[in-house]
């Protein structure tokens, strides 16, 4: 969600623009380019001054780039047409019968490629100047290779398609994936581990060539010929398309025919001029090209707020409904209004004029309230069914049970923790479409009550039976607890395992709250709020595990307490490691922090600074190697 910004001087202000600006870089970012745009000309506007970063250093792995990779002015909103014809009348001669290119701009993560007989270079683009060397990342690509020296700028992205089929197999992730972009970032940027198998998924759709003769002395071409050149020699090339006169009216109709039928995210179409270069990429912005946007910030009359609880959490969640906007195209009809907070602190209600802002695929966003509504903001729900959350931030339902999205949520979540195969989202849809609308139906339903419902049949029907049987018989109380989703959001796994490790769940309840809370901070990891929140709850869990009578819970005896924390660093377990700890009470941890048992390194060549840490901490070390061995020895 957008920050807190209204209030602030110019140079806070200004401190704000370079942190989000910094996030984005290190992929990081906690809103959307259309935000940080709106911000950045709220600024602008507000000073009387132009905002000129164009990029963060790298967080790591800083180096001066061989080549500048400078980013484009850009052109959009109300002024748009202005801009372009000044644009296109700079530095043009009577006699000037240049083409242009239009391009996609793609959404995606700038790279540089550099290739000649003698070795390969990748780097990311940082600020323009400085970026980082993701060399070791080209074991992994196949780039084309070139005999002759080469400097290839271009996007590394993730198409559509693969986005979803991802975010759809990950969508109980705590980090909600927001745009490809964010992925493919991410996966660059890994600290300790590496994707090798989504990253060959990623294309890079190479845009800019720039060739050198065996002097080191470059050699340019027109940006058509480049384009040309390099799906010659193998590179993927966003869309282009040459033409002989550039107007808005042409390219807002290109944008939106390209935004529906474009493979990958765009955020725009880049407009060059078709001349030759002169020279090579400074810091500066180049002349003879632009970035063409449509303004995703606009206003709208609000209609109604509808509240809807989906997660598995029962948060409130407000949908903006506002008098239909068209955007190349598209009818908008509804934003997210993010949470409680947002509604009440920006006045929005039925009547309301706000802002929001749309891009691509993404779902609009309330950036902000202009002028109060005369409607109500309030959940249509009986006051005392929800509250404030500890944070004042969400309204959330006080009654879990009570709402039908919330069970399937808290039962899809029960399915997925525990790994019970053959029942996914759909069949639990199917489910509770006949009847089998509670957890304790559904774990106590025999083949024969569901053989019948479409999608099932006999066969399938025993599978999941069994599977479900399999899943709840003898499950460790730390994986149930987290299954349970009782004690709420935040409380994982892992600090089960911590509780556990030291104190009998039974013994735990019999205390007073104060004592209990108290004896909980003492294990390290665990702070004052979570062990509220296990006192909280602990005897809601418990009547719970007698209502649901078939789940049967190993036994809690004093080698299950030994549990150990290990970490890992350059590599990962496999399924067959995961299975095998998650068998004897090991848990997995990213990062080195005092309360892990074992780290476990890639091999012995390995460096990290999570190695000397663990020196630090007087931790034990283990190859993966040593370590496979010896979880399979127990």
């Amino acid at each position: 969600m957008i920050p807190n910004y209204k209030n602030l001087s110019q140079d806070k202000f200004y401190e704000l623009l370079v942190d989000l600006q910094e996030q984005y870089t290190n992929s990081e970012s906690t809103i959307t380019d259309e935000e940080f745009d709106f911000l950045q000309e709220f600024y602008e506007n507000k000073f009387n001054k132009k905002f000129n970063e164009t990029g963060s250093l790298p967080l790591k792995n800083g180096v001066l780039l061989p080549y500048k990779m400078p980013s484009l002015a850009k052109i959009k909103g109300k002024k748009s047409a202005k801009e372009l014809e000044n644009w296109l009348e700079k530095d043009k001669s009577e006699s000037d019968t240049s083409e242009y290119i239009l391009e996609d701009k793609l959404d995606g993560v700038s790279l540089s490629y550099i290739c000649s007989k003698d070795e390969q270079l990748l780097f990311t683009r940082g600020n323009g100047d400085i970026g980082e060397d993701k060399k070791y990342l080209l074991e992994y690509l196949n780039f084309p290779i070139s005999s002759e020296k080469i400097f290839v700028r271009g996007e590394f992205v993730l198409h559509n398609s693969t986005f979803r089929k991802f975010a759809d197999k990950n969508s109980d992730s705590k980090n909600k994936l927001k745009k490809p972009r964010n992925l493919v970032s991410g996966l660059i940027n890994a600290k300790d581990s590496l994707d090798i198998k989504l990253l060959q998924k990623c294309h890079f759709y190479a845009y800019q060539l720039i060739l050198f003769d065996k002097e080191d002395n470059p050699i340019f071409l027109e940006p058509y010929k480049q384009l040309k050149k390099l799906k010659k020699m193998g590179f993927e090339t966003p869309w282009f398309k040459k033409v002989k006169n550039v107007s808005l009216e042409l390219i807002t109709e290109e944008l939106t025919l390209r935004r529906q039928e474009a493979k990958y995210d765009i955020d725009g179409l880049v407009i060059s001029k078709n001349i030759l270069p002169t020279e090579l990429p400074s810091i500066n912005r180049p002349k003879d090209a632009i970035a063409f946007k449509i303004d995703t910030v606009i206003e709208a009359k609000v209609e109604k707020i509808v509240w809807n609880a989906s997660s598995k959490d029962g948060y409130l969640n407000p949908v903006i409904y506002i008098k239909p906007v068209n955007i190349l195209g598209i009818d908008i009809k509804k934003a997210t209004g993010h949470n409680a907070k947002f509604i009440f602190s920006n006045n929005i209600s039925p009547g309301s004029i706000i802002l929001f802002t749309h891009a691509g695929n993404t779902i609009p966003r309330a950036l902000e309230g202009l002028t109060e509504g005369n409607g109500d903001m309030y959940p249509d729900l009986p006051k005392k069914s929800y509250s404030w959350n500890k944070s004042k931030v969400e309204f959330v339902l006080t009654d879990l049970d009570s709402d039908e999205n919330v069970r399937n949520a808290r039962i899809q979540f029960f399915i997925h923790t525990l790994n019970i195969k053959y029942l996914g989202i759909e069949g639990i849809n199917t489910l509770f479409e006949n009847g089998f609308d509670t957890l304790k139906k559904i774990i106590s339903m025999k083949p024969k009550d569901i053989e019948n419902l479409e999608r099932f049949g006999r066969t399938n029907s025993e599978k999941i039976c069994e599977n479900i049987k399999d899943a709840i018989t003898n499950v460790p109380l730390d994986k149930i607890m987290h299954a349970s989703n009782i004690f709420g959001e935040g409380f994982g796994e892992t600090l089960s395992k911590k509780i556990l490790k030291k104190y009998n769940i039974n013994d735990l309840n019999s205390l007073p709250k104060e004592e209990m809370v108290n004896k909980l901070i003492e294990i390290n990891g665990i702070a004052k709020i979570r062990a509220e929140q296990f006192a909280d709850n602990i005897d809601n869990f418990l009547q719970w595990l007698k209502k649901h009578k078939e789940i049967k819970i190993q036994e809690q005896t004093s080698e299950n307490l030994q549990t150990k924390i290990i970490a890992f660093t350059g590599s990962r377990p496999d399924t067959e490691m995961k299975t095998k700890m998650e068998e004897i009470g090991y848990v997995s941890k990213d990062g080195v922090t005092k309360d892990i048992d074992i780290l476990v390194i890639k091999d012995e060549n390995y460096t990290s600074g999570n190695i000397d840490k663990a020196i630090k901490y007087g931790k034990e070390i283990m190859t993966m190697k040593k370590f496979k061995e010896y979880l399979f020895q127990k």
